[in-house]
């Protein structure tokens, strides 16, 4: 089954504003949003959503894309200079998917004019449910500042270390953020050519063993409002 979309409203005129608002243009091809949601098995349907709420910005934002594939489901929220990789739940984890989906929608950013990635790293869901994206995505090539009450802990070797990247591309360092870590807010991938965030994600993750969830990103609600 191909590739389907839908665009809510479906009005020319609040399409190209939206589009001219995010892209600079308008789109010139809607299968660049089936890439932008890192639909690797060219079988997603895609909604559209124009000038939707945003929790985490306290307002609308112009292009909102939900999508839900037979590899993964996932939201991605598109503001003029802003990527927000909101959720990615991946249907069969621990074979390299997530990161194939990644890959996809990173460089068709980039090719799009995006400069970074942000994303939201959960310790977990719930107080019963564990979330492992405060993990996966150092391993992707997200970074993010160590919590100063985090950092006080570090053990000296590991002093020096600012960033939870390269914390956890640390065999030490990611023992002791599995045991330490905690959710993190605010954490950025560097699209830019050979940045230091491209230079992680082809290393591969930086874990030897599977953890059920690694495959996914935090959020498990793929809902536009989540």
């Amino acid at each position: 089954m191909p590739r389907t979309f839908s665009f809510e409203p479906d009005d020319h005129a609040t399409r190209i504003a939206a589009e001219t608002a995010v892209f600079g243009k308008p789109l010139e091809n809607q299968e660049d949003y089936g890439n932008l949601v890192g639909d690797i098995a060219d079988d997603a349907t895609v909604r559209v959503i124009f000038n939707h709420f945003f929790v985490k910005k306290s307002g609308t934002v112009p292009i909102t894309l939900s999508a839900r594939s037979s590899t993964h489901s996932t939201v991605v929220r598109l503001d003029k200079d802003m990527f927000d990789y909101s959720d990615c739940t991946v249907a069969d984890k621990g074979k390299g998917i997530g990161r194939k989906i990644f890959r996809l929608l990173a460089e068709t950013a980039r090719r799009l004019g995006f400069k970074e990635i942000r994303a939201e790293g959960r310790e977990r869901v719930s107080e019963k449910e564990p979330c492992w994206g405060h993990i996966t995505y150092p391993g992707y090539g997200f970074d993010q500042p160590i919590p100063a009450e985090i950092a006080a802990e570090l053990p000296e070797e590991l002093k020096h270390v600012i960033g939870v990247m390269d914390l956890c591309a640390d065999p030490n360092g990611l023992e002791f953020w599995e045991k330490k870590g905690e959710t993190l807010k605010h954490m950025k991938f560097n699209l830019e050519a050979d940045s230091p965030s491209w230079q992680r994600f082809e290393k591969g993750s930086i874990r030897k063993r599977a953890v059920d969830g690694t495959e996914a990103a935090p959020a498990k609600d793929s809902k536009p409002d989540s």
